[in-house]
């Protein structure tokens, strides 16, 4: 009997997508073509996993994604999820040796921050130290492959993300496209901030900027962020490792449908140990209105004070 899409379960979606070479629920390379930059990710949505190459714009799930890897119509690409199943396709660390792509990337940054490196900021009353704790700094350099590709300049400001172990991700502001988001060696890294430790209870926000945002307000919260929205698998492993002291852990993403949907995903896989912070529809309604994604946009347009009456109203 023909294999349709209600009968794959998360386990046999994951093989079909570790059998074309994907880490999931990581930014990668695109398997669909050769690129430098990864801009390729996937996520879990009403059961399947979706994928999104960022780069052309196409995505879908595990079919859509053998048809444009393979070639191939839909029928035939259920022929061949079928046989990837039954064990006839070729041995998957074998193929994943075979395709993975030896791009080298590096970055030289800078420790001094010149005034429009400082100015992105400041704007949202972050300083200079809070920088420097958060172990962002500006981009001197990065190379591929050995080759100069780019670097912070007074008209395009670039950073660097130091998360430890040779990990890293580039943030460009001003950026995009190409070089808006470039990271390296994450697939061993849980979160994009580590919690310093200070407070019983967490807050789980949708980046670092959103952080040092909420870090400035004051609460008696620590703090942390996912590497990305569709990314919070390492969130969730650490649950039972530095995670676990904490007496309380809430998630506060992005004001829009990606971020609600990351949150009761976050709030699903934990068993509800991490409780979602939703704003109320009139709320969100507003913050709609006035083009506002995150406690970023709403510091930049209300001020820190409007931001701190906004986050006390939704705990």
């Amino acid at each position: 009997m023909a294999l349709v899409k209600e009968e794959l379960s998360l386990q046999n979606q994951e093989i079909l997508y570790n059998h074309y070479g994907v880490d999931l629920f990581q930014r990668v390379s695109s398997p669909l073509r050769d690129e430098d930059n990864p801009s390729f990710s996937t996520y879990e949505l009403n059961g399947m996993i979706k994928w999104k190459d960022f780069g052309t714009g196409q995505g879908g799930n595990i079919y859509s994604f053998i048809m444009e890897y393979e070639g191939v119509d839909f029928p035939e690409a259920v022929i061949i999820a079928n046989d990837i199943l039954d064990g006839s396709s070729n041995d998957i660390n074998s193929y994943k040796q075979t395709h993975k792509k030896n791009i080298q990337r590096g970055v030289i940054l800078s420790n001094v921050f010149r005034d429009f490196e400082l100015s992105y900021w400041l704007k949202r009353g972050i300083s200079e130290n809070q920088l420097v704790r958060n172990k962002v700094f500006p981009l001197k350099m990065l190379t591929i492959n050995g080759r100069f590709k780019c670097t912070s300049m007074s008209t395009n400001p670039k950073f660097a993300y130091i998360l430890g172990n040779d990990s890293w991700k580039i943030y460009s502001p001003l950026d995009s496209g190409e070089f808006k988001w470039i990271s390296n060696n994450l697939s061993h890294i849980n979160y994009e901030s580590e919690p310093f430790q200070e407070y019983d209870d967490l807050m789980i926000l949708s980046s670092k900027k959103d952080k040092m945002v909420f870090d400035n307000l004051g609460l008696p919260y620590d703090t942390t962020s996912v590497l990305s929205e569709s990314n919070y698998i390492g969130i969730i492993n650490e649950l039972n490792g530095k995670f676990s002291k904490y007496k309380n852990i809430y998630c506060l993403l992005d004001f829009d449908t990606a971020g609600e949907q990351a949150t009761k995903n976050i709030e699903l896989k934990s068993n509800g140990r991490v409780k979602g912070v939703y704003p109320q529809l009139n709320m969100l309604n507003f913050l709609h209105t006035k083009s506002i994604k995150d406690i970023d946009d709403v510091f930049i347009k209300f001020g820190r004070d409007n931001l701190l009456k906004l986050i006390k109203k939704l705990l």
